[in-house]
């Protein structure tokens, strides 16, 4: 009973951090759900309020605020158990990667499964990282070996500099409203102005690490870089008109070095998945959150905002809820 009492006090300590700021959390895990498995990592959203759910050991999950559907090998062109980087784009498909399971992508429109593989394009082939959209039709897709780009109808490889003689495993991309593109990977950083590319790495510009996964352009022009992690630099950095701004563990309360997925909520709060809680940015203020007692269990996979008020996070001890 005394060790039941100390868990729980624990357990509050630690929510005491999310309720400073905003309501409790709801967590939804397999003992308090029909959530089919509680590590998660990915999560997307779609138009009508839908959670895409990447799982480790049940394919596909959709939560539609009641229930939880699961796509897997029954009923789907998804064989494998693992999915991760599950993407929404701006026409409500649904894109799954289907690494392990022969490579390539699956795409749901909410009735019928598109799969594109090798056969499309011998990049396929590979293992897919992310995907992302830029609303006139084209789909970017980054695998490990390089970038994709589907126009609807065909596939074609992207032509980044230095590519004969380097292999870009492709981390993260956005695309910002002027059309300018941010591709993070595993060996530095490419940006595309309009009309041409510049490569940069930690030796060539104020890039602290090689590693960048993730990348997000703010409304304001704004670049906002996520590193993988490291001891002496890591966090994320701000890159403005060529001006540089950098945090990390050692000059600001962000959690963790590793900075795994940034997001935007409507009203221009931003959020951080890191590999040691949840990052709010709101104006100035640093609002590191955590939500379960113990070290390396507040891991955040992945983000998504729902209408402006709440934040869903996938994790690998359960989803959660933030208003």
């Amino acid at each position: 009973m005394a060790k039941l009492k100390i868990l729980v006090f624990t357990i509050c300590l630690f929510l005491i951090s999310v309720v400073a700021h905003a309501q409790t959390p709801q967590i939804f895990t397999t003992s308090n759900s029909k959530l089919p498995d509680a590590n998660l990592w990915s999560i997307a959203i779609d138009h009508n309020g839908n959670k895409w759910i990447g799982t480790a050991k049940f394919g596909l999950v959709k939560y539609n605020g009641d229930t939880f559907t699961i796509y897997n090998k029954d009923n789907s062109p998804i064989k494998g158990n693992y999915i991760s980087g599950v993407y929404v784009d701006k026409k409500d498909n649904v894109w799954v990667p289907l690494n392990g399971q022969g490579n390539g992508l699956a795409k749901f429109d909410g009735s019928a499964w598109t799969v594109y593989n090798a056969s499309q394009n011998p990049g396929l082939s590979k293992p897919v990282n992310m995907i992302k959209d830029d609303g006139n039709g084209r789909t970017y897709v980054g695998t490990s070996d390089g970038m994709l780009v589907y126009d609807g109808t065909t596939w074609a490889k992207l032509d980044l500099p230095d590519e004969p003689i380097r292999r870009y495993n492709v981390l993260a991309t956005d695309i910002s409203k002027d059309g300018r593109i941010a591709i993070g990977h595993d060996n530095g950083l490419l940006l595309y102005n309009g009309q041409n590319w510049k490569v940069l790495n930690p030796d060539s510009s104020e890039l602290q690490l090689p590693t960048v996964r993730s990348v997000k352009f703010m409304d304001n022009g704004a670049l906002y870089i996520g590193y993988g992690g490291g001891y002496g630099k890591g966090g994320f950095s701000i890159l403005t008109d060529g001006k540089w701004k950098h945090y990390n563990t050692h000059n600001s309360k962000i959690p963790d070095q590793m900075v795994r997925d940034i997001e935007v909520s409507k009203d221009g709060e931003i959020w951080m998945a890191t590999n040691d809680g949840l990052l709010e940015i709101d104006g100035y203020n640093f609002i590191p959150l955590k939500f379960w007692p113990g070290k390396y269990h507040n891991v955040i996979m992945g983000i998504v905002t729902e209408n402006n008020k709440t934040v869903w996070l996938a994790t690998p001890y359960g989803l959660v809820k933030l208003n």
